[in-house]
């Protein structure tokens, strides 16, 4: 039908990881780290990126993969960048089960990353 979408993917159920349960990280510092996030193995997610409610932000976040029982979880410049007012989706898989991000802006301008899960 012309003129109509629908959306590829829906929310889960709220209390399975859905809008119910959106995990935030709000206003985090340029050139920092996140905590990790815990969103489970062989799930769909939405990532979105924000200006945060301090600064100017240019920039969006990086983005690292990693099991919640392994080093190495915190997300680095390095990693893959996610550009800022942006929403990308990602299977995590059966071999990664969280996310952690770094703001790639200078110190004073924070961004605000949401995390939703899209399957259970």
């Amino acid at each position: 039908m012309a003129g109509r979408f629908a959306a590829v993917y829906s929310p889960a159920p709220i209390g399975q990881g859905g809008i119910g349960d959106n995990q935030q990280v709000a206003d985090l510092a340029g050139q920092a780290a996140s905590s990790v996030l815990t969103v489970g193995t062989n799930r769909m997610i939405a990532i979105s990126v924000e200006p945060g409610a301090t600064g100017v932000a240019v920039q969006g976040a990086s983005v690292r993969f990693s099991l919640a029982a392994t080093l190495n979880q915190t997300a680095a410049s390095t990693d893959f960048v996610l550009p800022l007012n942006s929403i990308t989706t990602f299977d995590t898989g059966q071999y990664y089960d969280s996310v952690s991000f770094f703001n790639m802006n200078i110190a004073a301008n924070h961004v605000t990353i949401s995390v939703m899960r899209l399957t259970w």
